[in-house]
């Protein structure tokens, strides 16, 4: 497999694993976890085979010895790194605040419980009775 090739085949799958990310964004905002796990291990099985393939991309080659169609691979490879990249960064903060959020809720529902246990126990001492004065 000649270089522009392997460029190109690099390339197809850069850009599947972009759309890869770009879906796993959307997973993280729906809170789709099931979902999200099975994309991140297909996007794991696309960069492993990136990884396969760098190792035959010969790395000492400059740059600007590339030819015209190499060069515009190279490029527009860049390019998907970048925005992967990017997304990547979309997906970390969209699942902080999440996080941040869930971790709120749990505290306020774990402060309500011991609301009702404190409320709860000045009702239940020494055969108390409780009658709510609506009825």
């Amino acid at each position: 497999m000649d270089l522009i090739a392997k460029l190109e085949k690099k390339q197809a799958l850069l850009q599947n694993m972009l759309e890869s990310t770009k879906a796993m964004k959307n997973m993280v905002r729906e809170d789709d976890i099931s979902a999200l796990g099975e994309e991140a291990e297909r996007r794991q099985q696309m960069m492993d085979e990136v990884d396969a393939l760098d190792v035959m991309i010969p790395r000492g080659k400059k740059y600007d010895t590339y030819s015209a169609r190499e060069q515009r691979v190279a490029k527009e490879i860049e390019l998907i790194l970048t925005e992967m990249a990017e997304t990547d960064r979309e997906i970390r903060t969209t699942a902080q605040s999440k996080r941040d959020e869930f971790g709120a809720q749990l505290k306020n529902v774990k402060q309500q419980k011991k609301g009702i246990k404190g409320y709860k126990a000045q009702f239940s001492q020494e055969g108390s009775v409780y009658f709510d004065a609506k009825k």
